[in-house]
This record gives structure tokens, sequence and C-alpha cells, in this order.
């Protein structure tokens, strides 16, 4: 990320022509609605331009959830963006980390790193994840979903667009993936990639 404003850093990145806004939320998590509020005062988008990454202990470690749309789900920080938005319709992709063991709170539980045998597989929901976001762009919200929804073969965490898209980057919790490095968004591979 490049850059601080509207309480996030920022980043850009480019996929052909589209303009592509990453946005890593520097608030509290259970405050993530206040993110989007001040990017959304200075943009020319609307919540169906924005696509929230985030973490879901209802998901297996390496699961990939997509929808258009839907309730919070218990997550503060998709609720608090609910309330900034006054709506829920935006694009929603939950990465899976799995139910904590019995007898660990879940809220210590996303807050510990992966364990070392868990690493490869939050890797490759990463990849897949990137993937995933490559496609929502180039084939659209239902192709996209048709692919990226099928459970994985191994079971095991923004905004997008032109300016009239925003790609929501943030990780909630402790037990993050860390997308970043599969965008070409800063230094030489943005500029590479056609970035300003």
């Amino acid at each position: 990320m490049e850059r601080k404003k509207y309480q996030s850093l920022i980043g850009h990145w480019q996929m052909d022509s589209e303009k592509i806004l990453l946005v890593k939320p520097q608030t509290y998590m259970n405050r993530s609605g206040e993110a989007v509020r001040a990017l959304f005062r200075y943009l020319p988008a609307v919540p169906q331009d924005l696509v929230v990454i985030y973490d879901d202990l209802d998901l297996p470690l390496g699961r990939i959830r997509m929808r258009p749309s839907g309730g919070a789900g218990g997550h503060r920080g998709v609720r608090s963006i609910m309330e900034a938005l006054g709506e829920e319709e935006f694009f929603r992709v939950r990465l899976g980390i799995g139910h904590p063991p019995p007898g660990v709170d879940p809220s210590e539980y996303v807050l510990k790193p992966f364990l070392p045998e868990e690493t490869d597989l939050a890797d490759e929901v990463v990849s897949r994840a990137a993937e995933a976001i490559g496609s929502l762009l180039a084939d659209g919200p239902h192709r996209t979903m048709e692919k990226y929804n099928r459970a994985n073969e191994r079971s095991i965490y923004g905004w997008i667009g032109n300016l009239g898209s925003v790609f929501w980057w943030r990780w909630f919790t402790g037990r993050i993936f860390d997308l970043s490095e599969h965008f070409p968004y800063s230094g030489e591979e943005c500029k590479d990639a056609g970035c300003r």
C-alpha cells in the first residue's frame, strides 16, 4: 500500500483497462464502516461496486465462499460496513479460517497466527482468492461464483474497479491471509502493470 488516506492505506492496481483501488482500512475491525464511509464520501462509487474480503469462522480453513449480498453473519466488521452504507447490497468474498478447537474462545482464536501445519493450505487459499478476484473482474460474478464457491479439493483471510468500483482490502483478524503480494500495485511491478 502506498499512501494513507480515508482512514486507510490505499494502493492502485490495473487489470487491462480497469483501474482498481486496493484499500486496507486502519480502523478497528468493528469500526470498518468508518473507513468505507470516508472513502465513499470522496469517490464516485456505489455499494454495488464494493467487494469486501473477510475471514469466516463458519467455513473450514481453505474454503472460499462468494456472494453478491446478504447479512453480516455475526461478523462485526461487515455489520459496521452495512450500517455505514445503509444497505447490504455489496459483494462478499469469505475466506474460511475454521472453528476454534474446543475450549478456545473465538475472539482469542481469530487473533492467533496460523499453525505451522496450516501454513501451506493458507498460502493456497491466498493464491486462489487472488485468482477469484481476477475472475470477478474478467468473467463477472455469476461465472466466478460457480467456479470458486465449489468445495476446494483440499479443505483446511478492499474494493475493485475503475473509481466506479472499489476493492475493499481488509483482514479483520490476526488469522490473516495477505493477498497484497498477488497484485502488482506498487513500485516497479505497478509501473510495469500500468498503474498510476
